[in-house]
């Protein structure tokens, strides 16, 4: 979204103003302030593994569902393979996707005047839209 924003502008003062418009959205969408790529690959490279987890086998798994996967970490320490083997779960491919396209049903919006009752008294209410 910011390197679209970046793009369609001409001018550094457009560029401004769409980045700025860019991080209100992204904000009201409930993400975090935006961080320039350079600096999350600083991040990334500092960060260091959990000691814990250095040793042990990583076990890849699709996520399913927290059923899935509370029975599959109980097996684990059941048969003592907790302390060896660590569980990864990957979020399916269609994720963001999915996440993004449920959006669009999250915001609300004020209509003047609603009528739920068959008497049809005029009130404000919130609907989704």
């Amino acid at each position: 979204m910011f390197r679209a924003a970046t793009k369609v502008c001409s001018g550094p003062v457009e560029k401004e103003e769409s980045l700025v418009l860019a991080r209100q959205i992204a904000a009201s969408n409930g993400y975090e302030s935006y961080i320039s790529m350079s600096k999350r690959r600083r991040e990334a490279l500092a960060r260091k593994r959990d000691p814990n987890t250095t040793e042990k086998i990583l076990f890849y798994l699709p996520f399913i569902s927290d059923e899935v996967s509370t029975a599959m970490r109980q097996c684990l320490r059941r048969s003592a393979l907790n302390k060896v083997v660590s569980v990864v779960e990957r979020p399916p491919s269609k994720l963001k996707r999915q996440l993004v396209r449920d959006r669009m049903y999250d915001r609300f919006r004020i209509t003047p005047i609603a009528s739920f009752a068959p008497q049809a008294e005029e009130a404000t209410a919130c609907v989704q839209e």
